[in-house]
């Protein structure tokens, strides 16, 4: 671009405030009509740094802290001070590590951009830091914050829908997504000539549907990492985490969607749900035919659980003086849409993270206490004969390490 000849003249500079941070100053200038007029200018004595750090599950971490300036609660990613004569880099590894206790083997620069330029000088660089390692977090004493583990999709979502509006939150986040920087590596946990099964992350849509505006689809992720169509032969909700089977064929899918339907596939699940459960109950109880636009048919439907751990935690929430919780283990006799949702919501004892049938003053309790923004729910167990090689297929994944954090916050320990 041709550069342009600065049309403002500087008369005289009066400081009003100057402390270690910033510097207000008065100018007396000639403005670009030619008028005599003031400016006022604050000066920011260090620089600004921004860091996405993120996964190789794609995710990033941001940092929550109410902001004295806004007088209100702010979602951001990590952030800081430069000082004068310190590297640049290096004040973004250092504010990093302080805030959420991570380091990076892999950075590079972003962006540089100019935070509020009709008032003030301050500049910021944001980072891209890949290749994590986790470690202890050291925020100041000023500090009170939370840090969030989340997909790159969803701060992104985050953006759009306006609950992130630090200005260095919005163009990093934007950029990155933009120049498609952030890669979501998907676990597979099981491949063979005729199926792949993976461990689908929380907030994730297995396909697209009619009624969701996602972009991003687990489909599409496993689709281009092995670099060959998939067909989904079930699929588990947006909020829901855990196995799911893709066929690498119209005839698998067939085959596969058979041995579903005859109920020969036995899949488990884990979930934390409100309030102290039987050590062992199955629930019998039909559901209606209409989530999605269904015809509201009853159809039967069938929640088996056991009981694996319980806590009772000293926090008020809704009318009691403390919050009970129950770690149980499910299995589905029946497949009905939102059947292990809708059948606790029945019994008095919803999942937690649950936003449909959930308890909101529950859900509100983690998000806040906990910092805990998904559902409690996770698929973690495949148990099938392959209907091809006839082999017995077993298959358990860990908890999500959100998920297994949230259980260890709280002092929940399985059996």
């Amino acid at each position: 671009m041709t550069e342009q000849k600065n049309p403002w003249q500087t008369l005289s500079k009066k400081a009003h405030y100057d402390n270690p941070w910033i510097k207000v100053e008065e100018h007396q200038v000639i403005n670009p009509s030619g008028k005599p007029g003031i400016y006022g200018k604050v000066s920011f004595k260090n620089r600004a740094v921004g860091i996405i750090p993120v996964d190789r599950d794609g995710n990033i971490r941001l940092v929550g802290q109410f902001r004295y300036t806004l007088n209100q609660y702010s979602w951001e990613i990590p952030e800081g001070g430069s000082p004068p004569g310190e590297d640049l880099l290096e004040s973004a590894k250092r504010e990093l590590r302080e805030e959420t206790g991570l380091t990076a083997n892999k950075w590079s620069e972003l962006m540089r951009l100019h935070l509020s330029n009709s008032v003030s000088d301050e500049e910021a660089i944001i980072f891209l830091a890949e290749d994590l390692t986790e470690g202890k977090a050291m925020p100041e004493d000023t500090e009170d914050l939370v840090v969030r583990n989340i997909p790159f999709s969803e701060a992104v979502r985050m953006v759009m829908d306006g609950e992130i509006t630090d200005s260095m939150s919005v163009a990093g986040i934007l950029k990155a997504a933009c120049l498609k920087l952030v890669k979501r590596h998907i676990d597979i946990v099981y491949q063979d000539d005729y199926i792949v099964i993976v461990n689908k992350p929380a907030g994730l849509l297995v396909h697209r549907t009619d009624i969701s505006n996602d972009r991003e689809f687990l489909l599409q992720y496993v689709r281009d990492q092995i670099k060959q169509t998939v067909h989904p032969v079930h699929r588990l909700d947006r909020p829901t985490s855990g196995l799911v089977i893709f066929a690498l064929n119209r005839e698998m899918l067939t085959m596969f969607t058979k041995i579903f339907t005859e109920h020969q596939v036995e899949k488990s699940y884990i979930a934390i749900v409100r309030g102290y459960v039987k050590e062992h109950e199955i629930i019998d109880y039909p559901l209606k035919n209409n989530v999605h636009g269904g015809s509201g048919a009853l159809q039967e439907a069938v929640t088996e659980y056991h009981k694996l751990a319980e806590v009772e935690l000293p926090f008020a929430v809704g009318r009691y003086t403390t919050a009970r919780y129950s770690l149980v283990k499910i299995s589905l006799k029946t497949g009905r849409t939102h059947q292990i949702r809708r059948h606790f919501a029945h019994i008095r004892h919803p999942l937690i993270g649950d936003t449909m049938h959930g308890d909101g003053e529950h859900n509100r309790f983690f998000r806040e206490h906990f910092a805990c923004h998904r559902l409690l729910l996770m698929a973690n167990e495949l148990l099938f004969t392959h209907p091809v090689t006839e082999k017995s297929i077993e298959l358990t994944v860990p908890l999500d390490d959100d998920f297994q954090q949230l259980l260890n916050a709280m002092g929940m320990k399985m059996r």
